[in-house]
């Protein structure tokens, strides 16, 4: 199984070529080894390979495949969201996000997208409400998290000057 290690590490570099290749030795991998019930890996790892080739269609279905698994994935359900809101279809990317705060209220990424949304939308106050909860939520956040940083960001480039 150590393909799906040098898969792992060929996601979090975002190297398509490696990604395409070792998705097919991890999938050979899990059918080998009789390890079907973890093909969600497999579905994950095409979602984010087409998603990077902004591909958001086909991303929306490996990670809809994946939810067949992992029904209450909170991470999935949002990559999901953040698919639609990428295609500009903002109905069912709230739809999406919803869903996901109705599992986990407090789930940072979902109202990071959220906001996302609402910014794009024009509704600055529903952005910033949603903002607001990504900040309580990782006002601790060390310097290095990315999604922290990210969210900073966004909000100094879009929300703090409308306060």
């Amino acid at each position: 199984m150590l393909s799906l290690g040098y898969l792992q590490v060929a996601l979090e570099t975002k190297d398509s070529l490696l990604i395409g290749k070792y998705i097919k030795e991890a999938e050979e991998a899990l059918r080998i080894f009789g390890e079907n019930n973890r093909l969600y890996v497999i579905h994950n790892a095409r979602g984010k390979l087409f998603e990077l080739n902004r591909d958001y269609l086909s991303a929306i279905m490996e990670y809809q495949k994946e939810v067949r698994y992992l029904p209450v994935d909170v991470t999935v359900l949002c990559r999901i969201g953040r698919c639609y809101r990428k295609m500009g279809d903002y109905s069912k990317a709230k739809r999406f996000l919803e869903k996901t705060l109705d599992i986990l209220p407090m789930h940072a990424p979902a109202h990071l997208e959220l906001t996302r949304i609402f910014v794009q939308t024009g509704d600055y106050e529903k952005a910033r409400q949603h903002m607001e909860i990504v900040n309580s939520v990782w006002k601790n956040a060390d310097p290095e998290f990315a999604p922290a940083r990210e969210a900073q960001q966004f909000f100094t480039r879009y929300l703090q000057p409308a306060i």
